[in-house]
């Protein structure tokens, strides 16, 4: 499957699931409530916290080493040692925030058994992840499919329990038994009932070396995207905080998924390609996220204010400076996901985690100090302040060998040749029919 063939498939079932959780917040809103949309947004952005700490080190291993590590130890060796160590990593994480669970639920204002779930949630969105990622190495179509299905079963499924049980808790265990379900329901994979000492060994040290300072970073970058929710439920309360997730949700999550997208299908690519192909590679995509930048942010200018008031119930809404804060953080999160590409080609990856962690720092700080004062508008500027942070650091630690312009003339006359010669196809078709 070529790489624009790949990005169509896979950009189609992100735009799907993009729809449908655009849609699950005023039905979630409308049936929990700000405050009750809030403490379940809380706990999905732990879990996928968790997720990432416990797998994503794992996941960046198997993703760039599968062929040599199969080859070496066999697909079930290689399963059974990568989830011996996400257990692990799971428990050691998991431990500590079970038993202050009342402490933390006090302090974000939801409820101790909403941690638990939150746990619940982590736990099988984790065994998911794990057999999601030795399937992305295997079949591209195969991942997007199950990648789908999670997406809106987590997405229809609390929405139908939320008919009869109108609660956070009823949210958060549908989308735990969800997950789990599709889990179990994945191609097995035939694991030995331990995985050998030698694969843990040569897992566990390139783990070490390379997945965990990725890892390091993933948990940076869940802070620049979501920590201010929590800093938002501790300072002004849990029905800020589910204004805020709306807003994002709808003025950053649009760009940002269409830009994960576009990465997802182009690291499989440009690591294998050099010089003029990658960077050719590397400004179209560029291109192409400029300009829907640009018009993103033009309609949220004409448009944001009421088009939000409807998605959100009339139940709040947010000033147009928020809303131009949070275009540009969406269009500032497609360009990091580029830079974060090339930061990996050209193997920065300590660099990487400064810019992330440098980027984290400064949003938890700003939050601490403004958010008091000046509401959700910190939460928004700060954001937008970390993603900018995390692409200059990144962008000025490699070489010209791997920087690209954000605007190429060239790959905007390929798109529209394209764009033309697609037309043209059509309007064939359609004459011989």
């Amino acid at each position: 499957m070529s790489a624009v063939r790949q990005f169509s498939y896979y950009g189609a079932s992100r735009a799907l699931l993009a729809a449908g959780q655009l849609l699950l917040v005023p039905l979630a809103v409308g049936q929990l409530g700000a405050s009750g949309y809030g403490a379940y947004n809380l706990m999905l952005q732990g879990a996928i916290l968790l997720r990432h700490l416990a797998l994503q080190g794992i996941a960046q291993v198997l993703v760039r080493d599968h062929k040599e590590l199969s080859g070496a130890h066999g697909e079930g060796h290689l399963h059974a040692a990568g989830l011996a160590l996400m257990v692990a990593g799971l428990l050691l994480i998991a431990l500590p925030l079970a038993y202050f669970a009342r402490d933390i639920a006090a302090l974000l204002n939801v409820t101790s058994s909403q941690i638990w779930l939150l746990l619940a949630m982590a736990l099988a969105y984790s065994l998911f992840g794990l057999k999601q990622v030795l399937l992305y190495n295997r079949s591209f179509a195969a991942y997007t499919i199950w990648d789908t299905s999670q997406g809106l079963a987590t997405i229809a499924g609390p929405v139908l329990v939320g008919l009869f049980l109108p609660i956070p808790d009823a949210y958060g265990a549908t989308y735990a038994l969800a997950t789990l379900i599709l889990a179990i329901a994945m191609v097995r994979h035939r694991s030995p009932s331990l995985p050998s000492r030698q694969t843990l060994r040569e897992l566990g040290v390139t783990l070490r070396t390379y997945g965990l300072p990725l890892m390091l970073g993933e948990g940076m970058a869940w802070i620049v995207s979501v920590a201010d929710r929590f800093q938002i439920a501790a300072l002004l309360g849990i029905e800020q905080t589910g204004l805020y997730a709306a807003a994002y949700q709808l003025f950053v999550a649009p760009m940002t998924m269409l830009a994960f997208a576009v990465a997802l299908v182009l690291q499989r690519v440009t690591f294998t390609d050099g010089g003029d192909a990658y960077r050719a590679r590397m400004e179209k995509a560029a291109t192409l996220l400029t300009l829907l930048s640009c018009a993103a942010l033009v309609l949220a200018i004409l448009l944001g204010k009421p088009v939000f008031a409807i998605f959100f119930r009339h139940q709040g809404q947010v000033d147009e400076l928020v809303i131009v804060l949070l275009v540009l953080t969406g269009a500032a999160s497609a360009f990091f996901q580029l830079e974060l590409i090339a930061g990996k080609y050209a193997r920065n990856v300590r660099t990487i985690l400064l810019g992330q962690a440098s980027a984290a720092a400064a949003l938890l700080t700003g939050n601490w100090l403004l958010l008091p004062r000046i509401g959700i508008v910190a939460a928004a500027g700060t954001s937008l302040a970390a993603y900018l942070l995390q692409i200059l650091v990144i962008r000025w630690s490699h070489g010209e060998e791997s920087r690209f312009s954000y605007f190429s003339p060239s790959a905007l006359r390929w798109g529209l040749t394209r764009l033309v010669l697609i037309g043209t196809r059509s309007a064939r078709n359609r004459k011989a029919v």
